[in-house]
Formats: C-alpha cells, sequence, structure tokens
C-alpha cells in the first residue's frame, strides 16, 4: 500500500464519520475530541498538495471552522484553549495537547490554503490560534511537567509563529524543547513524567514510554523545521540529544517491528498485547533524523514501521491499535488523527528499505537498556527500571530480556507480557523472611489506593461504551487479581529496579537483587547473570547466590530456549518452568540456557 493511498483512506474515514457542519461525538467517549479530529485537515492538506486535487478543499474549510467554533474560556485560569481539551473528563487529552494541535493545524492551513477561506475566515482563525498561543500555549509550555505535551503545545506556538510571525511564540516554542532536554536523560531516554512526586502520582511513571517517546524527537525536530532554522532551535547539545533520544527509539524496536508494552510507563492504557498506533510518530521521527543526519538505518526502521502500521488498516479506511482481544483505552478518532504525522513526510517513507543492519552491542546506562543485534537475532535487555504498581511502570527490569527474535524482520520471537509474577528469563525465590502477610497488604494500599479508584473510572467508561462484558471483569482483573497476585510473598529479579549491568565486548553481566514490585529487596539473595553473544546464539550462565533460608525457585524459559543445565540444587521441570527446592543455606545454583 502507497503512503497515499493509506492518507486516502484514512481521510475518507473521517469524512464518513463528521457530521455536514464537522462535528463529531466519540462513540466510545460519547465527546468531540477537537484536538484529534483536527489533524484530518492535515492529512487532508498533504493529499491535496500530492495529488494537485481540489477534492479535499471542502473537507479542510469544515474540520477548520468546526476547530474555531471550539475557542473556550477555562474558568480556571481565564485562558483561551480549544475545547474539551481537559475542561470534560471524557476526552483523555489535556488543554496542552489539544490546544497545541488545533493552533498547529489551523496556523498550517492558513500557511497553506489561505484561499479556500473568506477575509473574515481567515481573521477568526488567526484571531482564535493567537488567542490561545498568547494567553495559553506560551505560559502553559514552561511550566507543565510531562515533556510529551510541552512539546506538543511547541508544535502550535512553532507553526503560529511561522504562520504569524510572532517571535514570541517562536521563543517559547525553543524555551519548551530546553526545558524537555533538562527532564532528560543523558542518553536519550525521557520519562513519562520526570518527577511524579511533585504531582503526588506513583513513581512508575517516571519510567520510559514506549508509546510516547518519539513524540519528543519528533516534535522537536518540526519545531526546528517551522521555524526554518534547525540551528538556533535545537543547537548542537540539543541535536545530539535528540539522536540519541532516536537511537534510544530503534533499540526499543524488536525485529518483528514492535515495541515491548512491557516498557511503558502507563501500563493501563493498554488491554492489548502490542500496539503500533504510536507508529505515527516513529515513522516522522525516524524519516526526521534520516534526513537530518543522513543514517540509512533511520529509514529502513520507519519503513518496517510503517508495514507494520498499514497492516492494521480496516476495511472502512482507517487504523486499529491492534488485532486480537483487547479493548485499548483510546479510541480511532486518535489513532487516525495521529496518522497526520505520516502525513506530514509521505513523501520520504520508503517502502522496499532493506531490513537494517546489525551493530553488536549498544548500551543505553539511564535508561536500562541493551540492545543486541548479529545477523541471526536481535535481543533487548532491561536493566535499571521504575518501581510498578496497578497501573504504572515498567514490567521488566532486573537485566532481564524484553524481547528476543531470530531472522532479519521477525522470525521466531518471544516478547514479555505486561503484568506477570514469573516472567520469561526472570527467577523468584519464595523466602522465609521478608514482609508478613499484613505488611504486604498494607504496601499494596500504599502504592494502589488513588489506582483503584481509577480503575473503577475506566471500568464505567467501558460500562457506557456499551462493552459490559468488558467492563464487568475489568475491576476483577486490574484491581481483585492483582491484589491477590501481590500479596503472594514472592520476590523476583525482574522486579529489581536498580540491577548492576555492565557491558564488555561479547558479554553483558547483571548483578540483580530479588525484589517485590516496588523495588524491596530481599536481603541475602543475588543472581549474577551473564549473556555471552554468538554469532548464531545468545547464552545466558546464571549464578544464584542464596545466603538466607529459601523454600523455593523458580525459573521461567523464555520461549523457544533450550535448558542446558542446572547445578547445585536438585530441580523439577514441568513445562517452561523450572523449580528448585534448595535442601541447605546458603547454596549456590547455576543455571545455563540458551536461545
Amino acid at each position: 500500500m502507497t503512503v497515499v493511498d493509506f492518507l486516502q483512506g484514512v481521510s475518507a474515514w473521517f469524512a464518513r464519520i463528521e457530521g455536514v457542519g464537522g462535528e463529531r461525538v466519540c462513540p466510545r467517549h460519547h465527546v468531540e475530541h477537537t484536538g484529534k479530529l483536527v489533524y484530518a485537515a492535515a492529512i487532508d492538506l498533504a493529499l491535496r498538495r500530492a495529488q494537485g486535487s481540489n477534492a479535499y478543499d471542502e473537507r479542510i474549510r469544515r474540520r477548520a471552522l468546526r476547530t474555531v467554533s471550539m475557542v473556550r474560556t477555562d474558568p480556571s485560569t481565564g485562558s483561551a484553549v480549544f475545547f474539551p481539551g481537559s475542561l470534560d473528563p471524557r476526552n483523555a487529552a489535556t488543554n496542552l495537547i489539544d490546544s497545541g494541535a488545533c493552533c498547529d493545524v489551523l496556523a498550517q492551513v492558513v500557511d497553506e490554503a489561505a484561499e479556500l477561506f473568506s477575509d473574515t475566515e481567515r481573521a477568526s482563525i488567526r484571531d482564535a490560534v493567537t488567542k490561545v498561543c498568547s494567553t495559553y500555549l506560551a505560559k502553559a509550555v514552561l511550566v507543565k511537567e510531562v515533556p510529551a505535551q510541552r512539546m506538543w503545545g511547541a508544535t502550535g506556538l512553532a507553526r503560529a509563529a511561522r504562520a504569524f510571525h510572532d517571535e514570541s511564540f517562536a521563543a517559547a516554542a525553543c524555551e519548551a524543547i530546553a526545558r524537555v532536554r533538562a527532564q532528560s536523560q543523558a542518553d536519550g531516554g525521557i520519562p513519562y513524567l520526570p518527577e511524579p512526586g511533585k504531582s503526588r502520582e506513583h513513581a512508575g511513571l517516571a519510567d520510559l514510554s514506549v508509546f510516547y517517546h518519539s513524540r519528543h524527537a519528533g516534535f522537536a525536530f518540526y519545531v526546528a523545521r517551522m521555524l526554518r532554522d534547525s540551528g538556533a532551535v535545537l543547537g548542537p547539545q540539543l541535536d545530539a540529544w535528540l539522536r540519541a533520544s532516536v537511537d534510544v527509539l530503534t533499540a526499543l524496536y524488536a525485529n518483528d517491528g514492535v515495541k515491548p508494552l512491557a516498557v511503558e510507563a502507563k501500563q493501563w492504557y493498554w488491554e492489548s498485547d502490542y500496539e503500533v498506533v504510536s507508529h505515527s510518530f516513529d515513522v516522522h521521527a525516524l524519516i526526521e533524523a534520516s534526513l537530518r543526519y543522513g543514517d540509512p538505518r533511520y529509514a529502513q526502521w520507519a519503513a518496517l514501521a510503517y508495514r507494520r502500521l498499514v497492516e492494521h488498516v480496516e476495511p472502512d479506511g482507517g487504523v486499529v491499535s491492534h488485532r486480537g482481544r483487547g479493548i485499548n483505552f483510546q479510541c480511532r478518532d486518535f489513532w487516525n488523527g495521529h496518522v497526520a504525522w505520516i502525513a506530514r513526510i509521505h513523501e520520504h517513507v520508503p517502502l522496499d528499505a532493506d531490513p537494517p543492519a546489525p551493530i553488536g552491542i549498544r548500551a543505553f546506562p539511564d535508561s536500562g537498556l541493551v540492545r543486541i543485534e548479529t545477523e541471526r537475532y536481535a535481543a533487548t535487555i532491561r536493566g535499571a527500571k521504575r518501581p510498578i504498581n496497578i497501573s504504572f511502570g515498567g514490567a521488566v527490569g532486573g537485566g532481564t530480556l524484553v524481547t528476543f527474535s531470530r531472522g532479519v524482520c521477525g522470525g521466531d520471537h518471544a516478547r514479555q507480557p505486561k503484568w506477570t509474577t514469573l516472567a520469561p528469563g526472570a527467577i523468584e525465590v519464595v523466602g522465609r523472611g521478608g514482609p508478613g502477610l499484613f505488611a504486604r497488604a498494607r504496601a499494596f494500599v500504599r502504592d494502589n489506593a488513588h489506582d483503584v479508584k481509577f480503575r473503577l473510572y475506566v471500568a464505567n467508561i467501558e460500562r457506557k461504551a456499551g462493552n459490559l462484558a468488558f467492563a464487568c471483569a475489568y475491576p476483577f482483573r486490574h484491581v481483585l487479581a492483582k491484589c491477590l497476585d501481590e500479596l503472594r510473598a514472592v520476590h523476583a529479579s525482574h522486579f529489581d529496579c536498580a540491577p548492576e549491568l555492565t557491558v564488555e565486548p561479547g558479554v553483558v553481566r547483571v548483578r540483580a537483587r530479588f525484589c517485590r514490585r516496588d523495588g524491596s529487596a530481599l536481603h541475602g539473595c543475588v543472581l549474577v547473570r551473564r549473556y555471552e553473544v554468538g554469532a548464531d546464539r545468545l547464552t545466558v550462565h546464571d549464578e544464584l547466590r542464596l545466603d538466607v533460608a529459601v523454600s523455593r525457585v523458580r525459573f521461567r524459559l523464555v520461549t523457544g530456549a533450550t535448558l542446558e543445565s542446572v547445578e547445585g540444587e536438585r530441580s523439577r521441570r514441568s513445562g517452561d518452568v523450572v523449580t528448585i527446592r534448595p535442601a541447605q543455606t546458603p547454596s549456590v545454583i547455576h543455571v545455563r540456557w540458551s536461545l
């Protein structure tokens, strides 16, 4: 499917769901997602330009004028924003996201298709954009704490600065980028919420987000392009950071073209095992990086991400987030609106690119990632991460394999689940020490009380959307089942939030503790792991050092792995799980396996 064909399908999807005046109430959330619907105009502008056709003119006019009609005054601040933003909780977005998107696209419409509007209409669009930018966006991008939201606002400011020649908007957009850089990690990783304690949020929100990660770099590239002087926007240090951030993105991709949701700060977004709708942002960021830095691997990853996305086009022309079971929180208005970011660089997306060439071992220590690539396989290891509760935080750390792929772009593939007590490739111990049942229950309430209420809110949204069976089961799966799981007296290696991880030529070494999901460790138990990177196989040597009494040790094999030996204690295997009951204390157990 060519990119233009793809964009035509998405454009037609939007045209079918709109009313005669551009109105559209989401059937799931029962609200008009103005900040997502506006992107339909950006898609239509790209098609108008690509095809030299006026077939999209009325769609662009209708969407732009409907969006202008949605300007409201936020009663809490007196600022002008685009409704609904965060003024209606059903919208599942913020004022900064919606107003940034609306100002961006409306300014683009005036910049590229002014002839479609009368003088009065152009004036109303300009007045709406400049009012929102001056009273809200220029301030909000400097004070909001979520980097992706800052950058979203910066897109609106930068496009408005270009269209309406306002230097103050440009300065605010550049400052927003600088502040996001200051919130980021040295290796290019970007926490979803760098300091969650400030807003009394769970610590897991400070983890990486595979869903949001590419927006930071992609939006920064866009701001630079809009202001026509990337040196003034970025500078050498910020430019190096952006390239590092794109490199983190490529390390997150498995060879099948899908990123692991086990590395996701906002776990609650996803009921599915995977998602592809963030690929719209990924393709945009990767293509911009390819154009800027000349590295062919970026375009090759973009081609793979694009192919996976278009595999999820429905007969109606629009995309869905995944195939299979699970109802995800966002809706198709979001997912199809975000395709606009592909539309903006569509002429550069390669359809027949070669697979990315393997480049050995890459380490991203601040992000807790190690990426291994050979001609025969690729793997991603997750070391340091943030604690997890029932809604937030990366599921797997401790030097555990997050993904493993054999073959160039797919083949045999193993991926970590989002919530598990015994993760594939990890080891758990049931000790005779550690916190008792009452202490474990108290810890669960401490870490999850707020999120239990939030999960019930999500279940109610699904009830109103008509997903009754899903809504009824939702609290049991995400509250009761996870509570019972957390009350078990189990510590696991993949819950270690701060393992020691070192990279040497051909070897990755890990020293991990056995922890609970909040990162609290069981003292006296250590896992020393060594990954040996061969040309054809990845061999793993595990040494468990148990200096305290442990009633049981369990190890789960990664899908497709071969268990080569277990030494030091008697063991029993059942399926992919090996159970060991140490006969003495202290004890040392050696496990060797390979992929």
